[in-house]
């Protein structure tokens, strides 16, 4: 079934009268992520085994990153959003003289460093994974820390 929401999402999307639109959640966007969810659950009910084998301990391990941001996934969503939106307030002039958020100028000094030099889409892609990584170290000292939001 994940796989048929997921194809009907794609061809939806490449008749090209609905654009996967996160903003809106357009048809194909719903169908799309609802199919790639289910295919993720259908993955990691394939992870399970029985307990104390090796494999296990293994998928246990795999899974211990998703472990930790689950156990605080409210902080997450709701820090995060926070913290965008207070990056976006600060905001500095560039050498052009025009005043701009943090977010372009971490573009804006991503894009002239490294493989992502001169393409926005690979430092948007190293932003992302630089937020990333940011939040997963935050909940990791939360995590060992026994600190959970719990509602």
């Amino acid at each position: 079934m994940s796989l048929v929401l997921t194809t009907c999402g794609g061809l939806l999307h490449a008749s090209h009268s609905n654009p996967i639109n996160k903003i809106i959640w357009s048809p194909a966007f719903a169908l799309i992520t609802a199919g790639l969810a289910g295919v993720s659950l259908a993955a990691l009910l394939l992870l399970e085994c029985p307990a104390n084998s090796p494999s296990a301990r293994a998928a246990a391990m795999i899974l211990r990153p998703f472990s930790i941001a689950g156990r605080n996934a409210i902080l997450l969503f709701v820090a995060s959003g926070m913290l965008a939106r207070i990056l976006n307030l600060i905001v500095w002039n560039t050498p052009q003289g025009l005043l701009a958020p943090f977010r372009e100028h971490a573009f804006t000094a991503l894009s002239s460093i490294g493989p992502a030099a001169n393409n926005p889409e690979l430092a948007s892609l190293t932003y992302a994974l630089f937020v990333l990584a940011f939040w997963w170290a935050v909940l990791w000292w939360l995590d060992r820390r026994s600190i959970h939001l719990k509602l």
